[in-house]
């Protein structure tokens, strides 16, 4: 097991092991193995610090922010509980599919298949579900991280959904408007102005007028 001894005044980390029973000076005694962790042990302090303070930042970002192992979520900012209406206890241990909309899952798993195995990936939009099954459009970037000892996925979604509606509007406006000038154009085929050239005349040269 591990523990802290101090040796010569200074506190150091430990790991004994009882190697087992021995003869020694004639008497029964504990072999016991001592090995030195206290670099790996400050290593292991620095490491949960580290996460500690990116927990912190990770919080007060506007962005989405998504920690997983093969899909399976390990942690989520403040801004994820807001939109799903879920805690963050709740929304660990779950796919991080079931938060994609349909149309982008196949994009997502793609990315997560080929980050998984160390290709480094553009970003790429996508829709996420959110509470009262509204959609949310986003940004999304994502990178290799070694979280609580181990390799994970960061994934870091920022939201389009406002500029998303805003080209939605702007290509129905100039749908319309290209379908106006259409409309416009032909009518204009059939009420053009006559040509006074093509007025036509009667026999004796006067031009014929159009009856009351």
């Amino acid at each position: 097991r591990s523990c802290r001894v101090w040796i010569t005044g200074i506190c150091a980390a430990v790991r004994a092991r009882i190697k087992g029973m021995i003869s020694y000076e004639g008497k029964p005694a504990d072999l016991i193995s001592i090995r030195d962790i206290t670099e790996s042990e400050k290593a292991v302090d620095a490491l949960k610090e580290s996460e500690e303070k990116y927990r912190t930042l990770a919080d007060h970002l506007p962005d989405f922010v998504f920690i997983h192992r093969s899909g399976i979520l390990q942690y989520v900012n403040q801004a994820v509980t807001e939109i799903t209406g879920r805690s963050s206890e709740e929304l660990c241990g779950h796919s991080l599919m079931e938060f994609i909309a349909p149309e982008s899952r196949a994009v997502v798993e793609e990315n997560i298949r080929l980050r998984d195995q160390g290709n480094r990936q553009s970003t790429y939009e996508a829709a996420i579900l959110v509470k009262d099954g509204q959609k949310r459009y986003g940004i999304v970037n994502s990178a290799l991280i070694s979280y609580e000892g181990a390799p994970a996925s960061l994934v870091v979604i920022s939201d389009i959904t406002l500029r998303k509606i805003a080209e939605d509007a702007l290509r129905r406006s100039n749908r319309q408007l290209s379908l106006l000038s259409g409309i416009t154009r032909h009518a204009s085929q059939f009420h053009r102005p006559q040509d006074p050239r093509e007025v036509p005349l009667h026999r004796s040269g006067v031009p014929r007028l159009p009856p009351d």
